[in-house]
């Protein structure tokens, strides 16, 4: 009998790419708070593990400082209301902080990091 592959192994939902409208909302979520939000760029962006079905997964430029951060997005309801975005980089590997434990282990759970 074949062994159940841990939750964390399965690539289902993890490979979804956005349309463009989607990819929109994305970036608007993944950069709230820049100071420039039209400068930042987005990749790598697919659909994450979150049960509700709204989050994406992706790396954001870094507004002050160089190169990408993982992010987690989880765009607005029908209602409009719930966008939100962790930035990796607003939780650096220093912090040690019981927020900065959780979103780590969750930017691994949603598939936003490894």
């Amino acid at each position: 009998m074949p062994r159940a592959l841990p939750f964390a192994a399965l690539p289902a939902v993890a490979e979804e790419a956005p349309d463009p409208a989607t990819l929109a909302k994305v970036q608007a979520v993944a950069t709230r708070g820049y100071a420039h939000p039209e400068a930042a760029k987005i990749r790598a962006v697919h659909k994450s593990a979150a049960k509700s079905g709204l989050g994406w997964c992706g790396e954001v430029t870094v507004e002050k400082g160089e190169g990408y951060t993982p992010f987690h997005a989880i765009l607005a309801d029908k209602d409009g209301k719930g966008a939100t975005v962790i930035r990796l980089a607003d939780y650096p590997p220093s912090d040690t902080s019981r927020n900065a434990e959780m979103v780590r282990k969750l930017m691994t759970n949603f598939g936003c990091t490894r």
